[in-house]
């Protein structure tokens, strides 16, 4: 990776940390660009492909577009509303003991853990006002 590319992943990677929920590229590239970087939509794209499971986790909106979120552990539960993008990480001892059994079970070395699940939160369901995330 050059470093101009290498460049433009970190800035990317850091609005992702500092969002802490799941978002689209377009809002990553709104971000960006009120923070005064010359960055183009294509290149955020390019960012986001180019870090891997390790560091990003990715789910499709209602509409079909990809949000991102910066991965913050090896084993987690992410419950994430796919209208606004809110998202909650939540303990799941549960679904990690499973996973550890079925790879026990079928002789697979697990690394890691992931579990994301796509609904609504709560002030969706309920016709709330919160914002459609990823117009910008």
């Amino acid at each position: 990776m050059d470093r101009r590319s290498a460049a433009r992943q970190a800035l990317v990677a850091g609005v992702l940390a500092e969002a802490g929920t799941f978002v689209s590229a377009r809002r990553l590239h709104g971000v960006l660009a009120a923070e005064g970087h010359a960055i183009s939509l294509s290149s955020v794209y390019r960012a986001l492909a180019a870090m891997d499971e390790s560091e990003v986790e990715r789910i499709p909106s209602t509409s079909g577009e990809m949000r991102y979120r910066r991965r913050t552990s090896r084993t987690d539960c992410v419950l994430s509303c796919l209208r606004c993008g809110a998202s909650v990480v939540a303990p799941a001892p549960e679904i990690d003991a499973w996973a550890r059994r079925a790879a026990r079970d079928n002789a697979f070395d697990l690394t890691r853990v992931r579990a994301v699940l796509g609904g609504l939160c709560g002030d969706c369901a309920a016709g709330g006002s919160r914002e459609p995330e990823g117009d910008g």
